[in-house]
C-alpha cells in the first residue's frame, strides 16, 4: 500500500516524496491546482510514505496550551510583519545561535510560493503572510541535513505541514516547530492566474506582493502589489478578487473544509493575529498584535529566550477560543465550492470571480456584506 490510499485527504506537504528512498513519488498540481503526489512504477509498496503522512493520522484532541498576546519591540519589524512580529523574534533567536529558519517565500516571478530557508533567501522574504499553497521544495530532507549537523532549525508552516515534520523528526530538541491559526490553503492555479491578470491590467511585471499591507492599520488590511513600471495596485481585501475568495471557502483545498487539525496541533508554538483584543479589553494601536499559544516544553524554552525582544502579556484561554474555529461545512457549502472550482478549471480564477460574487463589481460585494450584517442582527 502507498500514498494513493489517502489521496483524497492529501494536503500536499510532500513528506512522502522526501521519505521515499526509491524516488518513486513526485509532486504535481492536480486538476484544481493543488500540489499532490504521483506514484510511479518504482514503488514497491513498502508503506513508509503512509507512516509519515499527516492525512493518515487520527489525532483530534486539542492540547492544553498557555496563551499570550503581544508584539515585538522593534517598531520597524512590527510594521513590516503581518501581525505583531512574534515570528521575527523567534527567527532572530535561532539565527543568532547559528541556526536556520524555514518558511514560505514568493518565487522570483511572484506567481507561486515555495518553502525556503534563510540559507537561500532573506528573513524579510519569509516574514509576511502568503495566501497560497507552498511547494515543499525538498524541505524535509534539507531539515534533516541541518539537524544532523547539530544546527537549530525553526520551521513555520500550516498545521498539517508541521504535523508531517513531527512525524518525521519526533521531538528533536534542536527543531522548533511553529504553526498558525489556519483558515486553509488556496491553489497555486488561482493565485498565479490572478497575478497574471494584474500584470495584463498594469502592462508590467509584478515585483512585490503584500497580502497584509498595514497602511490603513493592522485591523484594516489591504493587498498591495508593486509593478516594474512603478505603478501600485492597492485595495481592501473584501473588494479584491483573490483576497475576497481566500477568506471564504470557494478556493480552499477540500481537506481544509473538514480539517482534522482544527482542535489539535503538533507544533511547539501556534501564532496568529489577536483579533480577540476587543473582548479582552486590550487597546489597539493599529500596528499589530500577535496571539501566541505555547504547546510544549520546547515552546516554553523558546519563549523564555525571546521575552526581552517583546512586549508580552499572559492571556486567559477564553479570549483565544475564537481562533480555534470549528468546521460546519454542509453539503451546500461543498456544492458551491465545487461549482466555483469547476469554473476555475474550465476557464480561470478571474473568470470565476467575475461570474460569482463580482458580477456587479465592488458595489455588488458591498451590498452582499451589508445584507449579511442586517440578517445577523
Amino acid at each position: 500500500m502507498n500514498i494513493n490510499a489517502v489521496s483524497k485527504d492529501c494536503i500536499g506537504c510532500a513528506a512522502c516524496m522526501d521519505i521515499c528512498a526509491l524516488g518513486a513519488i513526485s509532486i504535481h498540481c492536480d486538476s484544481e491546482g493543488f500540489y499532490k503526489p504521483q506514484v510511479d512504477d518504482k514503488c514497491i509498496n513498502c508503506g513508509k510514505c503512509l507512516k509519515k503522512c499527516p492525512a493518515n493520522t487520527s489525532k483530534t484532541e486539542k492540547k492544553v496550551s498557555e496563551f499570550y498576546y503581544g508584539w515585538i519591540l522593534d517598531d520597524t519589524v512590527r510594521k513590516n510583519s503581518s501581525s505583531g512580529g512574534f515570528f521575527s523574534s523567534l527567527a532572530n533567536y535561532v539565527l543568532s545561535s547559528g541556526g536556520v529558519v524555514f518558511g514560505a517565500a514568493y518565487s522570483n516571478d511572484f506567481k507561486s510560493v515555495v518553502m525556503e530557508s534563510t540559507e537561500d533567501v532573506s528573513l524579510d522574504a519569509l516574514r509576511v503572510s502568503k495566501y497560497c499553497q507552498a511547494f515543499s521544495n525538498g524541505m524535509h530532507n534539507k531539515i534533516a541535513d541541518h539537524l544532523k549537523k547539530g544546527r537549530k532549525v525553526l520551521v513555520v508552516g500550516t498545521p498539517c505541514q508541521i504535523a508531517s515534520l513531527r512525524l518525521r523528526f519526533a521531538n528533536n530538541e534542536n527543531l522548533l516547530l511553529v504553526d498558525f491559526f489556519c483558515g486553509g490553503i488556496a491553489p497555486v492555479s488561482a493565485y498565479s492566474n490572478y497575478i497574471e491578470y494584474l500584470e495584463k491590467c498594469y502592462k508590467s511585471k509584478v515585483i512585490s506582493v503584500n497580502m497584509r499591507d498595514k497602511s490603513l492599520g493592522w485591523n484594516l488590511p489591504k493587498i498591495r502589489v508593486k509593478f516594474e513600471n512603478g505603478k501600485v495596485y492597492s485595495k481592501r481585501y473584501q473588494f479584491d478578487y483573490y483576497c475576497h475568495y481566500f477568506y471564504g471557502k470557494n478556493i480552499k483545498n477540500l481537506p481544509c473544509l473538514t480539517c482534522k487539525f482544527t482542535n489539535h496541533t503538533d507544533a511547539d508554538i501556534t501564532i496568529g493575529d489577536f483579533w480577540g483584543y476587543k473582548s479582552a479589553n486590550v487597546s489597539n494601536d493599529g500596528k499589530g498584535i500577535s496571539l501566541i499559544a505555547i504547546n510544549t516544553e520546547n515552546g516554553k524554552i523558546a519563549l523564555d529566550c525571546v521575552k526581552t525582544q517583546l512586549q508580552l502579556y499572559s492571556l486567559d484561554e477564553k479570549y483565544a477560543k475564537y481562533a480555534y474555529r470549528g468546521k460546519d461545512n454542509n453539503t451546500q457549502i461543498i456544492k458551491q465550492r465545487n461549482e466555483f472550482m469547476e469554473d476555475v478549471k474550465k476557464h480561470s480564477f478571474v473568470y470565476a470571480a467575475k461570474k460569482h460574487d463580482f458580477r456587479y463589481g465592488s458595489f455588488g460585494v458591498l451590498l452582499k456584506i451589508l445584507i449579511r450584517k442586517v440578517v445577523r442582527k
